[in-house]
């Protein structure tokens, strides 16, 4: 059995996540730096962890972080910010397939995704300098990921309804699975924005600029 989580616990977590993007902001505040862009990143990050660490968060919460990553990503040399926004959609995104229950709606939903996706893609990407377009190319991790969504998606949307829902059996597995998968993806993303900001404390701390 696992241990309760209460609120209070949660809410410890959480302030202790916020860590990286309050140091960052107070460092660049501190020393007469240009704070805009620290500031940008940080309310990324504290969004992204309370979605994560929150004790009780619903999926559509994710938007929370992705609409300000999302104005972060376009700006010029944001390749970071922007690979964790195309990771952050994919993952958050996917996570919402669940909240659609009906046969009829599996299609739609699936163009709906991959047509974002795709565009997100090449507005980042393409629209990008080519420095930055090849610092956002997906790595094997990326494709990991991306291989399990779409086995995910067959499984839950195509298999499971036709092999093992009409006879009763695992009836909530592909929400697990779901559930399971883009947590654990979600959480990477967290641990990247943290030591991102982590890294940008480090470089104020030394030299007292923030990174552009």
């Amino acid at each position: 059995v696992l241990p309760e989580v209460t609120p209070a616990v949660s809410g410890v977590i959480t302030l202790a996540a916020l860590a990286p993007a309050m140091l960052a902001t107070a460092l660049a505040a501190s020393k007469g730096a240009k704070t805009t862009a620290t500031f940008e990143r940080s309310l990324v990050h504290s969004s992204l962890s309370a979605f994560v660490w929150g004790w009780h968060v619903h999926e559509k919460a994710i938007l929370g972080a992705l609409v300000p990553l999302g104005l972060l990503a376009t700006q010029n040399g944001a390749a970071t910010e922007a690979r964790l926004y195309l990771r952050l959609s994919a993952l958050g995104l996917f996570a919402l397939f669940p909240l659609f229950t009906h046969p009829r709606e599996t299609p739609t939903k699936a163009l709906c995704y991959l047509a974002f996706m795709r565009l997100a893609w090449n507005l980042l990407v393409k629209g990008a300098d080519g420095g930055t377009a090849q610092q956002i190319r997906l790595t094997r991790v990326d494709w990991v990921f991306c291989a399990a969504l779409a086995a995910l998606f067959i499984f839950a949307e195509i298999a499971h309804p036709l092999l093992l829902a009409p006879r009763g059996k695992l009836e909530f597995l592909p929400l697990m699975l779901i559930s399971v998968t883009c947590a654990a993806g979600i959480c990477l993303c967290w641990l990247a924005s943290a030591i991102s900001l982590s890294r940008e404390a480090l470089d104020l701390y030394k030299k007292g600029a923030p990174r552009q």
